[in-house]
């Protein structure tokens, strides 16, 4: 009996691992404990023809390094002009 509740509470713990969840387009399958993520594949047949395929895990090529930085740094200036229009429309405001 102990031997049939060790197996039960197992089977359940190896079975609480995975999640799946969908995003209203594609389905996704992931593992709590590991973090592997695994996203359909469809092969454009019938819905059980399609398989699972795991994501890469951080990859960014290093040319969409430099790519990344410009980005940000003219998000940065951006953003202190929309501060400063904000606060000068303020300023105005309350005067």
């Amino acid at each position: 009996m102990k031997s049939l509740i060790f197996f039960i509470i197992f089977c359940s713990y190896l079975n609480a691992a995975w999640v799946m969840f969908n995003d209203g387009e594609d389905t996704y399958i992931y593992n709590n404990i590991s973090g592997d993520i695994y996203i359909r594949h469809k092969k454009g047949g019938k819905n059980y023809e399609d398989i699972f395929v795991k994501m890469p895990s951080g990859v960014i090529l290093n040319d969409n390094k430099q790519d990344l930085n410009k980005q940000d740094s003219t998000q940065d200036i951006l953003l202190d002009r929309l501060q400063s229009i904000q606060n000068d429309t303020l300023n105005r405001a309350l005067e």
